[in-house]
């Protein structure tokens, strides 16, 4: 929760810069949302949660970032490619008498490739924006047991399809983006389900 509050309080600061430097107005918007290659960085939270039956038996979070590049056409249409380091995230089961018997690790990273659309917010530096992408894969899921201090180790990859959306603010020369994005895995198993969520804060340079 605290990376939520942070990134909206980012969001509402740039928003009070940009009104104090007249970019709400269509000219000043036009000027600021350019075509060039793109350059960035992200960071944020990713939460995945790996489901049996219907029923969680992992929902955890950790610290993710990814980097990227891609070429922005005009202020409704991007390309991007993207590295994704989804963190190592990690959870620990109790017996009845809260002693640790269990600890499971999650890790993941992959390579994205995705389009964005944007719809301008009037002639504000402003805009909604949309994505859909591939999402190439690689993870790896770590049980330890406690009590008998064995560890066993499953590990997957594969490709699938993700999407995003969410506010981005133009700047002199660079992008400021609050992003959502979201995966269901396919498991090839119907019982097995498994999911990722990010929600980050990046940053683009225009050149």
């Amino acid at each position: 929760m605290k990376f939520y509050t942070v990134a909206l309080c980012a969001a509402l600061g740039v928003a009070s810069q940009t009104q104090a430097a007249g970019m709400f107005s269509r000219s000043g918007a036009d000027e600021r949302i350019k075509s060039g290659w793109e350059l960035g960085a992200g960071l944020g939270t990713h939460s995945h949660t790996e489901t049996f039956q219907d029923t969680i038996f992992f929902d955890t979070s950790s610290t993710a970032y990814k980097l990227f590049g891609g070429y922005r056409f005009n202020r409704f249409f991007t390309v991007e490619a993207a590295y994704m380091d989804g963190g190592d995230a990690s959870e620990t089961y109790v017996d009845a008498l809260a002693a640790p018997i269990l600890n499971l690790q999650y890790k993941s990273r992959g390579f994205q490739g995705s389009v964005l659309g944007s719809l301008p917010l009037g002639g504000s530096a402003f805009s909604l924006f949309g994505r859909v992408g591939i999402l190439d894969w690689k993870a790896e899921l770590i049980s330890r047991d406690l009590v008998a201090l064995t560890e066993a180790r499953a590990s997957g990859d594969g490709q699938d399809p993700f999407f995003g959306g969410g506010l981005l603010a133009a700047l002199d020369n660079s992008i400021l983006r609050l992003e959502y994005e979201y995966v269901e895995f396919d498991t090839d198993d119907n019982d097995f389900g498994s999911k990722s969520e990010v929600v980050s804060l990046s940053v683009a340079w225009i050149f």
